[in-house]
């Protein structure tokens, strides 16, 4: 009686873990979460080289060319332009990059990639 009553309670106990670990949001990033204007200063996907308006230099972190080529965005060294995203180590994750008029979009507001299906 005692080890059907334990596999019960560890089924339910598993049953509810699982049901809140999908309540949870998918992909809460964690890092700084940072603006930064400046100029393009190098493209090599998936990593751009942007300067800020101090001279400082950030690696940020473009996601994959098919989600570029599929949204048809463009960028090119000497570009002005404002990233909104994520700062962990010595990269930057953007949520989107501004560009005169135009907003690139990368990730939602919790850093979770636009380009990765949700569950």
């Amino acid at each position: 009686m005692r080890t059907s009553w334990v596999l019960g309670s560890l089924f339910v106990l598993l049953l509810v873990s699982g049901l809140t670990a999908q309540q949870r949001p998918l992909a809460l990033f964690e890092g700084e979460e940072i603006t930064i204007t400046g100029e393009v200063v190098e493209i090599n996907h998936p990593i751009l080289v942007l300067q800020d308006e101090e001279g400082r230099k950030y690696l940020v972190r473009l996601g994959p060319y098919w989600f570029w080529k599929k949204r048809k965005y463009h960028l090119k060294p000497g570009a002005k332009v404002k990233v909104i995203g994520f700062k962990r180590g010595k990269f930057v994750f953007p949520r989107l990059i501004r560009q005169d008029h135009q907003v690139l979009r990368f990730r939602d507001q919790r850093g979770f990639p636009l380009w990765r299906p949700r569950r």
